[in-house]
Formats: structure tokens, sequence, C-alpha cells
């Protein structure tokens, strides 16, 4: 049993909705409970059916299956060192469109983050 199940009550005998709702003491919370929609009497507790909801897959794992474990696909990255004692960083680079919301690079037609760097790196002149 589970809550939005539909059964017929043992109490008022009419088909109904079981709804779960948390049981208090006081500003404590004691436990949860599965009661009939109709006549509002208590059917079972929940403590009994949280195993049988914890073998349930969470919807992270399924997203992990579908998409794979990387956040991001190596390959879309530009990976490249700059030689020692320079910073060719994305937001000195002449290529960078600043907008409110987000950093693009107008050479790739992506967006990039500030420190970010490329091999088409091309200094900007002074402002």
């Amino acid at each position: 049993m589970k809550a939005g199940e539909r059964m017929i009550c043992p109490h008022c005998g009419e088909e109904m909705l079981l709804k779960q709702k948390a049981v208090m003491d006081g500003w404590t919370k004691t436990g949860d409970i599965l009661y009939c929609s109709l006549c509002g009497k208590k059917i079972a507790d929940v403590a009994d059916m949280e195993p049988e909801q914890a073998a349930e897959p969470k919807k992270s794992d399924a997203l992990k299956r579908l998409f794979g474990d990387d956040d991001e696909a190596e390959s879309s990255k530009i990976q490249w060192k700059a030689e020692e004692g320079e910073t060719n960083f994305c937001k000195d680079c002449q290529f960078l469109v600043r907008h409110p919301f987000r950093l693009l690079c107008a050479k790739h037609n992506r967006e990039v983050e500030s420190m970010d760097d490329c091999p088409d790196f091309q200094k900007r002149g002074e402002l």
C-alpha cells in the first residue's frame, strides 16, 4: 500500500484513495500514516512500508545511466597550456564578447568562462 492507491476502506466500505499524513506530537514528527480519503480513519502506518519504497532507484541514478557518469565530455573542452610566464585567459582575448549574463567567444561561437584559455588567443588592445 502507498499513497494514491485505490482500495475499499475497511471502516466505511466505500472505494477510496489512500492519503498520507504526518503524525505530530507538538512540533515533533513521530511518523506517517495512510488514511481513508472519505472517512479519515487510519488504514496503516507508513513505517511498515519504508523498506519497500527504499528499493526504488533514485532519479539521479537513472540520469547517470542515460547520460553517463561524466558531467561534461572531455572532448568539448579546449585544453591548452600557456608557456611559463604567459597568461592567455579569455578575459584578455580580443574575441571575448561580454554580455550581462554570460561571456561568449566570437571565434568559437560558444559560451566561455573568464579564466578559460585556448590556442587561438589574441591579446586585446588597450582600451
